[in-house]
């Protein structure tokens, strides 16, 4: 999956540039988040709407618009027609910039409010960052608080319902457990982590496949009935646009798997013993087979983090059907 976006970036840099500067709207975020935290300046929400707005608007802008739009600076294409017209883009924005800010105000509670790494995050890691896991993760927090709220209802209700006890359980646990894994996923990132962030692609694509397997069944098993009621049909139209937002957020992903190989830091289990003409035959024998085991360990990870997520899918089907997977992503 290969894109080069055309469009110009916040504050003018081209988004063609290979690694962008920390901006000087987006500091590393603390406990209160926000592009103005920084030492001796209040929060600004305003500034965090801007911030917010700007992102979401080239999100949207990079993957619905023609080249002739994506050219144009931010300003010029508030201006545009296309857009200051349409209440299709207008409804999107809004959306996404609530769940991109409320998924930044979530990161930053453990400091990664801000770039991966002060001065020198790439694009595709500003776009992983912010434009899938913030805009993800908001909505799943909200989702975690109204499935917990709802648990503390069924538990102190009169007459209880073990199925919905159930149901809000598993809703929460989903829910946290997909932004616990984005935090581990954005630290990965941020120490160059080959190993750790191909772990976080394969469980992110897993959990997508999971959906799509989940949707078509679905669909398969219900039928797109005419008879099917308009609130029916709207739910099944959400559903469908959530799987594509983590299918495409797995693509954006993939333009990670590689791009650490060249960092030092990048190995979980680096290269240990010499091939100096001083080491001994055990020592060089050794340091041949490491390589060999390395890659048989990156697998072998990699495969245990979909088979992690599956079996986790599996249980909450299991549990109370796919109805809570469901209730927990869309």
């Amino acid at each position: 999956f290969d894109r080069t976006p055309t469009m110009l970036r916040p504050g003018g840099s081209t988004a063609a540039t290979p690694l962008l500067p920390k901006a000087d709207d987006e500091q590393p975020a603390g406990a209160t988040g926000g592009p103005d935290d920084v030492p001796g300046r209040p929060y600004s929400l305003v500034a965090d709407l801007a911030w917010a707005r700007d992102e979401m608007q080239a999100m949207l802008v990079d993957f619905c618009c023609p080249a002739s739009i994506r050219a144009l600076p931010l300003d010029e294409q508030r201006g545009c027609a296309a857009l200051r017209l349409n209440p299709i883009y207008w409804i999107l924005l809004g959306a996404c910039v609530v769940a991109v800010l409320s998924g930044r105000w979530v990161h930053a509670l453990v400091g990664q409010g801000g770039p991966v790494r002060p001065t020198d995050e790439s694009l595709v890691e500003h776009e992983a960052r912010v434009w899938w896991i913030y805009t993800t993760d908001g909505p799943f927090a909200m989702a975690a608080v109204g499935a917990f709220f709802s648990l503390i209802y069924e538990l102190t209700a009169s007459s209880t319902d073990r199925n919905e006890i159930y149901t809000n359980v598993c809703d929460a646990l989903i829910d946290v457990s997909y932004i616990v894994g984005n935090v581990f996923f954005l630290n990965a990132m941020r120490k160059r982590n080959t190993l750790e962030v191909r772990i976080g692609i394969v469980a992110n694509g897993t959990f997508a496949a999971g959906l799509v397997v989940l949707l078509v069944y679905g669909l398969y098993w219900t039928g797109w009935r005419s008879s099917m009621t308009p609130t029916k049909r709207f739910e099944w139209c959400m559903r469908a646009f959530s799987v594509l937002f983590f299918v495409l957020a797995t693509a954006i992903y993939t333009g990670l798997w590689g791009a650490y190989d060249d960092a030092p830091s990048a190995a979980a289990f680096p290269l240990t013993g010499g091939e100096g003409e001083d080491d001994d035959d055990d020592r060089r024998g050794s340091s041949r087979c490491w390589p060999r085991c390395h890659r048989v360990l990156h697998y072998v990870a990699l495969a245990a983090a979909a088979l992690v997520v599956w079996w986790f899918l599996l249980f909450a089907l299991f549990i109370g059907g796919p109805k809570i997977v469901w209730d927990a992503v869309a």
